[in-house]
């Protein structure tokens, strides 16, 4: 190779000598920088720094709920919304510590957010709006690694029998509340079940530590216990059938054919039944049976 470049002669070089012709670069240009690969951790500052995340605010997004109700942010998180909302498009408040749900205004679900500065860049290049303040307070850890009590509230709805079934633990609240939307208040030791502005029932909590991690839908209870239900008598509601027949605690009540299919109010005292339309008083009744009452809602006749 020496002798190529100092002694052969080039035809391409006009039969010159390639040592003769070569030439020193006084102003190199430098060389190209090596490439590096950043960490997640610097991955996720300099996100922070180019805005993919809203200082001081959330990233704010239209989505429509699907038929089964369960709403798909980036396939980072999904959110319950209910089947009831299914086809319309609510907006959905998202950061790194809370997603809300919002509906007509209201917000209508909290969850604990799982989301990462990735995902919200990923909501800002669909579209998502940024900096937007949070619509309602943010959602709690239910277990916080401080080991603080913290007060959480969250909402079910009674079956038939009266049950509320909380990871698998069933509470007995009474089959009063049949149907009843109930929200369900943890603190410590106690669940406080609260339903039109009183507290129905306090029970012992079965949850653990770990349990109430796995809880969903959470919202910190700002307000302060409210009072149990006044005292009195019960009030029971009955729809009166054909016959004008209706029973309460196994005994039976006539209010006349006249009212068949009217949903009436038996107010259950300690020696009488006194039978309401509103406020008018339909009958009164004799108390001759001391049977627990287990039905308190009027249902729907059957068809058949």
């Amino acid at each position: 190779m020496h002798s190529c470049n100092t002694q052969r002669l080039h035809q391409s070089l006009d039969m010159a000598k390639p040592a003769t012709l070569f030439r020193t670069r006084e102003n190199a240009a430098p060389a190209a920088p090596a490439t590096t690969f950043a960490t997640a951790e610097e991955s996720t500052a300099v996100e922070q720094d180019s805005g993919s995340t809203a200082p001081g605010g959330g990233h704010e997004i239209e989505l429509r709920i699907p038929p089964s109700g369960v709403v798909d942010l980036v396939g980072a998180q999904q959110m319950w919304i209910g089947q009831g909302f299914a086809g319309r498009t609510v907006p959905m408040w998202a950061y790194l510590t809370t997603v809300h749900a919002v509906v007509d205004g209201e917000v209508v679900t909290t969850a604990v957010s799982r989301m990462t500065t990735v995902d919200l860049g990923r909501l800002t290049m669909r579209g998502a709006r940024t900096g937007l303040p949070a619509p309602a307070l943010p959602a709690v850890n239910p277990n916080p690694s401080t080991g603080a009590v913290v007060a959480i509230e969250v909402d079910r709805t009674a079956a038939r029998a009266g049950l509320v079934t909380l990871l698998g633990h069933h509470l007995a609240l009474g089959p009063d509340t049949a149907g009843t939307r109930v929200a369900l208040r943890i603190e410590g030791g106690l669940i406080h079940a609260i339903a039109g502005n009183h507290v129905i029932k306090t029970l012992p909590n079965p949850l653990n530590s770990n349990d109430t991690g796995r809880l969903t839908r959470v919202r910190r209870a700002t307000k302060p216990l409210p009072p149990p239900p006044p005292s009195g008598p019960q009030r029971v509601h009955r729809r009166v059938p054909t016959d004008g027949v209706v029973m309460v605690a196994g005994q039976r009540l006539r209010v006349g054919r006249t009212y068949a299919g009217t949903i009436v109010t038996v107010v259950v005292e300690d020696h009488h039944f006194r039978v309401l339309d509103g406020t008018a008083e339909l009958s009164l009744h004799a108390r001759t049976t001391t049977k627990p009452i287990r039905n308190f809602n009027a249902h729907r006749p059957r068809e058949r």
